[in-house]
């Protein structure tokens, strides 16, 4: 079974928008609302048609795992925050990968970005409260 993206479109950030693929209303990536280019976008598409789904998967859990371990020298021994840097930029490469592989699978990353983002404002508006209430966002 082949699970890669059936289009690969031109754009990516939160949403996607196919211009001009051949698969027509059977594009999985329709005509939601409209995004900005990445520059480079096109490599992202060729390393998920060259390792496939699979290992880009686990190469994320690779990354993170290497994120986590600079973060945490970085926060313990005042390690470089270039490395963290390094591999913050390593987890977002392979993540612009698996945000193309989910779309494929019918996931709606904006609309889980948005619940993700509306998780931080309750959070940040309960702290806030504790501290002072009035600060609290309406």
């Amino acid at each position: 079974m082949n699970d890669r993206p059936k289009c690969f479109g031109k754009y990516i950030i939160n949403s996607f928008k196919c211009i001009g693929c051949d698969f027509g209303s059977e594009c999985v990536f329709g005509e939601k609302e409209i995004v900005e280019p990445v520059e480079g976008l096109d490599i992202y598409h060729e390393a998920l048609k060259t390792f496939g789904s699979e290992p880009q998967l686990l190469q994320m859990v690779e990354e993170c795992s290497e994120l986590t371990k600079a973060i945490v020298k970085h926060i313990n021994r005042g390690h470089d925050p270039d490395r963290v840097g390094e591999e913050l930029a390593d987890v977002e490469t392979v993540m612009n990968q698996i945000k193309i592989y989910l779309s494929g699978k019918g996931v709606d990353y904006a609309a889980c970005q948005a619940k993700s983002v509306k998780r931080l404002r309750a959070n940040i508006d309960l702290v806030k409260s504790c501290l002072d209430p009035a600060t609290t966002t309406k």
